[in-house]
């Protein structure tokens, strides 16, 4: 999610956009016919479906729903999309509990894509609980919208403006045929996710939503807010928060590195990161050429270095302590006018984005409010938008009802993106709230140890409020990158 249009998220589910372009033993067959025919609402027009055991990305198997739902939720009568489902059933059926659906983040990131390796926490939940991963629309097998392919040149489309813009262009040409290019909203996929629920059978369910998969989550509850036993929020996007804004959270991000080096004696030999990316910045708004060596290719490309480009190429390095480890060496490096680590890192990775949702999603709900361009980012957006219809947001979009469902946020305290006071803000109107906000961390901190298990004791709680454990109070993760040690 987030204002850049070349950000790629690294949280494995992460809020922001796609880093390089502006914007899958035998099979058997579970029949359960019976039960959606039962729980499918005529008013929603879902068609039932069969279940049958499948095999993801990752080689796990699961249970694979795909579910008819008609693309346009305001006018029904249209073309249907089929929206792509796994369930990893609970290990043991002995106690009926509330089954926990994960929403991935980007926003455009397949939830069967990003979750077909359980995190360690859900794997031990699902012992008694199951587990949902609904693809969103435009989104895995849920009529994917994908504009950069596997085959295209990411160092070509992060460089070249007009190349981006003309590939941009062309997709949108090539999906109006067949995609409603309005009908890609937060709100359908909510009502995605209730025609899912009913079914599946579940009379309440449990969500864990991560950075964007929070705002789906959010409104979500909202809309359906009898259907939310708890909800588990990682990284807070609030639906009041517009993303094409939220400029100052890497900056902040980048100043509290600085400090927390100069409080470090071997990290002081880096110098000052904050001065090294002023310099940087300052550097890369001039436009100059630079001549560097693509590191998928090992091909040496003249290019024109930008400073939006700067900016998503840093904030990369923003999510986890480990990435946040190497800012100060590699911007020193960077200042010196060595830009090979920071090139290898940036593109040296691939987080499945659906770029082609993240357009109609961030045009569709963040653009209408953005105001006059005036960032590189803001400006790239604003033409991207402006080659697609105009789309209808509810008037209470923005503001999240009062709810007393029992909710868990996280944060990380140097989250570039999505900042602890997002979650903080949200506190008046979800009153049964607990907020952990871990110091040092990025954007991801449901994999620590001592967070899974806060996490675990609260699904599994039937009380209204929990304990926090002591080892939250010890962690500290910001340990910064010495290189190899004297012999």
């Amino acid at each position: 999610m987030h204002k850049h249009l070349l950000r790629r998220p690294v949280d494995r589910n992460c809020l922001d956009e796609t880093v390089f372009h502006p914007l899958r033993r035998l099979s058997f067959i579970l029949f359960w016919g019976l039960l959606l025919n039962q729980s499918a609402s005529a008013g929603d027009r879902s068609s039932p479906s069969v279940i049958r055991e499948c095999q993801l990305a990752s080689g796990e198997w699961a249970h694979c729903l795909k579910l008819e739902v008609p693309e346009n939720r305001i006018q029904t009568s249209g073309r249907s999309i089929f929206i792509s489902v796994a369930i990893f059933k609970a290990n043991s059926s002995s106690k009926n509990e509330a089954p926990i659906y994960l929403l991935a983040g980007g926003p455009g990131q397949s939830a069967t894509e990003s979750f077909s390796n359980l995190p360690e926490a859900f794997r031990r939940l699902r012992r008694s609980h199951d587990i949902v991963l609904m693809d969103q629309r435009g989104t895995g097998e849920s009529h994917p919208l994908r504009c950069v392919q596997e085959s295209d040149s990411k160092w070509e489309l992060t460089w070249n403006e007009q190349l981006s813009m003309t590939t941009t262009r062309n997709c949108v040409d090539r999906w109006r045929s067949t995609t409603d290019l309005t009908a890609y909203t937060t709100d359908a996929a909510a009502e995605d996710l209730e025609a899912v629920r009913k079914a599946l059978g579940h009379k309440k369910i449990i969500l864990f939503g991560v950075s964007y998969g929070t705002r789906l989550a959010l409104r979500y509850l909202a809309l359906h807010p009898e259907s939310v036993e708890k909800q588990i929020l990682e990284g807070v996007l609030s639906p009041a928060v517009n993303i094409t804004k939220t400029d100052s959270s890497m900056k902040s991000s980048i100043k509290s590195i600085a400090a927390l080096c100069r409080q470090d004696v071997d990290c002081q030999k880096y110098g000052d990161p904050w001065k090294h990316y002023q310099k940087l910045l300052e550097t890369w708004s001039k436009k100059p050429k630079a001549r560097l060596m693509d590191p998928r290719s090992g091909q040496w490309k003249d290019v024109t270095l930008r400073p939006e480009i700067l900016d998503n190429f840093i904030n990369m390095l923003l999510y986890s302590p480990v990435d946040m480890s190497v800012v100060p060496p590699i911007l020193l490096a960077a200042s010196k006018g060595d830009l090979a680590p920071l090139m290898a890192k940036a593109f040296g990775s691939n987080f499945g984005v659906y770029d082609g949702l993240q357009y109609l999603l961030i045009c569709a709900e963040d653009y209408r409010d953005m105001g006059p361009p005036e960032t590189p980012s803001q400006k790239l957006l604003a033409e991207v938008c402006q080659l697609l219809p105009p789309s209808t947001l509810p008037a209470e979009f923005r503001l999240q009802p009062p709810s007393a469902v029992p909710t868990l946020m996280l944060s990380g305290s140097l989250d570039p993106v999505t900042p602890p006071h997002y979650g903080q803000s949200l506190r008046s109107v979800l009153s049964n709230t607990t907020h952990i906000i871990l110091p040092d961390y990025g954007h991801n901190i449901s994999y620590v140890g001592c967070v899974q298990d806060v996490m675990i004791s609260f699904i599994e709680s039937k009380k209204p409020a929990i304990e926090l454990p002591d080892c939250l109070k010890k962690l500290r993760t910001l340990h910064f990158f010495k290189g190899a040690l004297p012999q």
